[in-house]
């Protein structure tokens, strides 16, 4: 009898269509607005861990969006849990706010290196998807993830500062061409750039205002190294 099993071409996955599936449901360990931590470092998650693989593409988030923070922190000390990061501010007409990406690979830089992509560049999509991330597990938990926060306001240097006045810098073409986050990289339990004024990331995807892959992955299990078959499954 023929095994028609190793005629059938495996099914392509978006991890982070899964990975924002298993939030939606709250399958998956973190999600908006759980407890987490104890004691004195008790309180609620600011935002989502969504678990998928290393070296997952992260497409551009919307159709624009303006670089506005990197931190650089793979090791370990005070403050560096929240691992390589990046702050976006997105120019939503409905409602504008910044958006912090978590424990990225320090292959993340290279690819804003190579586009030219600093502190104040404003990043547009284009055809067939712009990747400007890479999942990784720097300072990450227990298993590899993304950590998505969405801000309506950032404290950064002893000063608030507001999407909503963004949005109108950003229209009188004068945005702020500063690093908000390489000088004090976030911590687990205190962010210190974060002031408050969080919304839901799953809640914006439902409404088509936030986004991390538009496109299927390549196949996740050619080519991965035995750690991350393991992750894979892990997932599963």
């Amino acid at each position: 009898m023929v095994d028609e099993r190793k005629d059938v071409v495996p099914e392509k996955i978006d991890p982070f269509a899964k990975a924002v599936d298993d939030a939606r449901r709250k399958k998956s360990k973190i999600y908006f607005g759980a407890v987490r931590g104890e004691g004195a470092n008790r309180g609620r998650h600011n935002g989502v861990d969504l678990f998928v693989p290393i070296g997952t593409d992260i497409q551009i988030p919307a159709q624009k969006v303006i670089l506005i923070g990197t931190v650089r922190e793979a090791g370990s000390g005070p403050g560096a849990s929240m691992g390589n990061g990046l702050v976006f501010f997105v120019p939503d007409e409905k409602q504008p706010y910044f958006l912090q990406l978590c424990h990225l690979s320090s292959r993340t830089f290279g690819i804003l290196r190579r586009h030219g992509y600093k502190a104040g560049s404003e990043i547009s999509e284009r055809p067939g998807g712009e990747v400007v991330a890479i999942a990784g597990s720097s300072r990450a938990g227990a298993m590899p993830h993304v950590h998505a926060s969405a801000m309506t306001s950032i404290y950064f240097g002893g000063k608030v500062y507001e999407a909503a006045n963004f949005l109108e810098m950003y229209r009188e073409g004068r945005m702020l061409r500063k690093n908000f986050a390489g000088v004090k990289p976030p911590s687990r339990f205190r962010n210190p750039m974060s002031l408050g004024g969080y919304l839901d990331p799953i809640s914006l995807i439902d409404q088509g205002r936030l986004r991390f892959s538009n496109r299927p992955a390549p196949q996740l299990v050619a080519g991965m190294t035995e750690k991350e078959k393991r992750v894979l499954l892990a997932l599963r």
